[in-house]
């Protein structure tokens, strides 16, 4: 079905929208260790046609501590090279947050993703602004629904860092959506427009970025140099990868480097190619993410590894997607490498040479827990502290305890919710033992002790 890009759109503008991911289109959250996000990953170009597409973003709570086989040898970094900007940035729920203006705006927070071919602002902080728009363009998301529209307000100026990143579009987007599974305001989403412009360096441990100009960074003396792809016509970046299956069956794939996820993802054109992914292993159930065109189902497990380079990350949690319509279904698209992996790593993007240098910090083997409870939380887009159960998985010890959606949560092992966050209770709930939770249900509260022990 050939689709193309409402409004008028020059051949150049044409091209750079042939493939377009974006992260609205699904929100889907497991209240995991560390972090809440997978979006679902690029899309791809069909039939020669210009389609936008929104791709979906699900937040699931589950960090990924990469293990390692004693094969990577690591070398100290050296490099002669002077960043023109060091950022400071927040992680929260594996998405690396950062402080930036639009226009000389008050100070706006917005996720940092490579994988999103463009940048894109709340359509509430739009109106604050008094931002206009001169076109739309459809865009496709996870899920079975028709196509939505988004706005598109152009030749903009943002600043990070005393950096001048100029002449932005915007995709207009209720980003604050968002602040949901990852307990964060999100103004907006930072895209291509950083990693197009500079070489960016992310130290996950030391919560910083570094720029370089391209033209004067010195590559660094790395032991994983890892090359760098593109999505036909769009600056979507793929890393060549080989996921081992529990029962060990290879599979060569490409999969987007995409610090705007969550969770390794993997699709359901994948999994039906090689589907001892799947029944080699235990799965659970995770809850349905709900994004602009439709839902979408999933199932939460592990593979034995997947090799980035030289890198092995050892059974890794992975979702894998059972759509069978939409994104997550398309042939072309294999999945994600999401922040729960990326973050065992100081990581250096390198457009301009088309490569990925990968350094493993002090994560790096430290094999990672999925969500014990089976009960996922969403906070409020007004109140950050409010966490509310939107998901129990069946037969969890969330469920054996009668917790039912719609619960929320007063207070965890004595602690009050207006004291948590987010990342707080994800920690607490990958950790075997005992956790004591108070919760309301209807304006009636009541108490219960979860046993908490590994579910995959």
């Amino acid at each position: 079905m050939r689709n193309t890009i409402t409004g008028a759109l020059s051949m150049a503008e044409q091209f750079r929208v042939s493939v377009v991911s974006s992260r609205f289109a699904i929100m889907l959250e497991l209240i995991h260790p560390a972090v809440d996000r997978v979006r679902g990953v690029v899309s791809v170009n069909f039939e020669s046609t210009w389609l936008i597409v929104l791709v979906a973003w699900v937040a699931l709570c589950a960090p990924c501590h990469a293990q390692s086989d004693g094969s990577v040898r690591t070398k100290t970094r050296e490099t002669a090279s002077s960043p023109v900007a060091l950022v400071r940035f927040q992680l929260a729920r594996d998405h690396i947050f950062v402080e930036v203006t639009v226009d000389h705006s008050r100070p706006l927070s917005m996720i940092l993703d490579s994988g999103e071919p463009f940048s894109a602002i709340d359509d509430q902080i739009a109106d604050e602004l008094k931002f206009t728009s001169e076109r739309t363009a459809p865009y496709q998301g996870i899920g079975n629904d028709a196509r939505s529209q988004a706005k598109i307000t152009e030749r903009h100026e943002m600043d990070l860092g005393g950096v001048a990143l100029k002449d932005i579009s915007l995709w207009i987007m209720p980003t604050r959506e968002f602040a949901r599974p990852t307990g964060q305001v999100v103004d907006g989403i930072l895209g291509a427009d950083l990693f197009e412009r500079y070489v960016v360096e992310i130290n996950y441990a030391a919560r910083e970025l570094r720029l370089y100009q391209p033209e004067d960074y010195a590559v660094p003396h790395a032991s994983n140099i890892v090359p760098l792809t593109f999505m036909t016509g769009w600056t979507v970046p793929l890393l060549q990868t080989k996921i081992t299956a529990l029962n060990g069956d290879i599979i060569d794939t490409s999969l987007v480097f995409d610090t705007g996820s969550g969770p390794n993802y993997l699709s359901r054109s994948l999994s039906d190619a090689h589907p001892t992914m799947i029944s080699s292993g235990k799965t659970v159930a995770g809850p349905k993410g709900f994004g602009t065109n439709g839902s979408s189902a999933l199932l939460v497990g592990r593979v034995k590894e997947i090799q980035i380079g030289d890198l092995r990350v050892g059974e890794p949690v992975v979702l894998f997607s059972l759509d069978t319509k939409g994104l997550a279904a398309q042939a072309d698209y294999s999945g994600s490498l999401g922040g729960e992996i990326l973050e065992d790593f100081t990581i250096v993007v390198d457009y301009k040479r088309r490569n990925i240098t990968f350094e493993p910090n002090e994560k790096f083997g430290v094999r990672a827990e999925f969500n014990m409870s089976g009960m996922h939380l969403l906070s409020d887009v007004s109140d950050l502290h409010r966490f509310e159960v939107d998901f129990v998985a069946p037969d969890s010890v969330a469920a054996r305890n009668g917790i039912l959606v719609g619960d929320v949560v007063v207070s965890l092992n004595g602690k009050p919710a207006s004291e948590l966050t987010l990342d707080e209770i994800g920690e607490l709930l990958v950790r075997p033992g005992k956790i004591k939770l108070r919760m309301a249900r209807n304006g009636k509260k009541y108490g219960l002790t979860l046993r908490l022990a590994p579910r995959i």
